[in-house]
């Protein structure tokens, strides 16, 4: 089927966000440098997601407001207000690397901010990216114009289950809570660590949450569905 091409590239936006986001959480692991070039890499799409889907913003004030619009605006807002403080305080802590931007503040300070808002976005992305699957997983079919078997669909989602069962001891491993929370104030990272283990844990927590995300979204679509054919008194 035809698919504009504003729907092809925000299927592309998404696919490199995706990518990019367990890179982002391995910090000392890729450099400096490249941490906070890819971050603002990151921001860069996060806009051009938004300026395609620009209709959602215009349409905020309207309609009513099921609980899964309910609680999918509500993580959309959270997440727009993570992206915006993770590179402002990020550039604030390491200005010399974009000198141009002329960002000034202290660094201690946005040192607290970005810590716990860099594990919050990891959160709020995957969720998100859970909640918008059906849409983003429609949009696939169409770039691609694949149809995915029955029974590869239910490997797939057991798969899927499994690997967020190691996402919950991986959440637990890398005691990301600590940091979300700023119980402990500066990240840990094992230097001598293979990359391949850092990310494989990252992914199954980004699959844990983006798998929460698709239920929570499926029972609250289901709940508002019961609720909009209740008999009223």
């Amino acid at each position: 089927p035809f698919m504009k091409p504003s729907r092809k590239v925000a299927v592309v936006i998404d696919i490199l966000m995706v990518v990019i986001l367990p890179i982002l959480m391995s910090y000392n692991l890729v450099g400096k440098a490249t941490h906070i070039y890819l971050g603002l890499t990151m921001v860069l799409l996060f806009i051009i997601h938004h300026i395609i889907n620009r209709r959602w913003l215009k349409n905020m004030a309207k309609g009513r407001y099921t609980p899964l619009r309910g609680v999918s605006t509500l993580i959309n807002l959270l997440l727009t207000g993570v992206m915006f403080a993770m590179p402002v305080s990020g550039l604030i802590m390491d200005g010399q690397i974009v000198p141009a931007l002329h960002i000034t503040g202290s660094a201690a300070t946005a040192r607290l901010v970005h810590l716990p808002v860099a594990y919050w976005g990891f959160v709020l992305l995957s969720l998100h990216l859970g909640f918008q699957w059906n849409r983003l997983h429609g949009s696939l079919k169409s770039v691609f114009n694949v149809t995915v078997p029955p029974a590869v669909s239910r490997f797939l989602r057991a798969a899927a289950c499994l690997i967020s069962l190691y996402g919950v001891r991986a959440f637990i491993k890398r005691d990301l809570w600590s940091y979300m929370s700023l119980t402990v104030q500066f990240a840990a990272f094992n230097k001598k660590e293979p990359l391949l283990y850092f990310f494989a844990d990252y992914i199954a927590m980004m699959i844990l949450f983006a798998s929460i995300g698709f239920l929570a979204a499926t029972f609250l679509q289901k709940a508002g569905a019961k609720r909009s054919t209740r008999p009223r008194p």
